[in-house]
């Protein structure tokens, strides 16, 4: 006769669970692997954002930052920098090409956002 030895799934995966989330609790990333926080994140493109301390906070970050994750996320904030002012740029030429063809005129939009400007009060 076979006998069959009865396992409590339940119980099994509970406790490998807690003992994982206890050897994560303790987890030791090692030296400059730690990752960033949401906050982190924010409190990170806050700072770069400031025009002359942060583009020097910056810079140290992504040359020479001692996290890589940190590091990694300043060179990205680089490449997005640097993509939107390629579309500032290419925005600005084309406008500037379209004005000097004579396509659209400047001098239309600027009215438009003077009359837009003035407000009338009557006396």
């Amino acid at each position: 006769m076979e006998k069959y030895v009865k396992i409590d799934v339940r119980s099994s995966v509970a406790e490998a669970v807690k003992k994982r989330g206890e050897k994560m609790k303790n987890y030791d990333y090692g030296y400059g692997f730690k990752p960033i926080s949401s906050w982190g994140y924010v409190g990170y493109s806050l700072l770069w954002s400031v025009p002359v301390i942060g583009w020097i906070f910056w810079l140290c970050s992504a040359i020479g930052g001692k996290n890589r994750n940190v590091r990694n996320y300043a060179r990205s904030y680089i490449c997005k920098v640097i993509v939107i002012l390629a579309i500032s740029v290419i925005a600005a030429g084309t406008a500037f090409l379209l004005n000097w063809l004579g396509v659209f005129k400047f001098d239309t939009v600027i009215e438009f956002f003077e009359r837009l400007l003035v407000i009338d009060i009557p006396l």
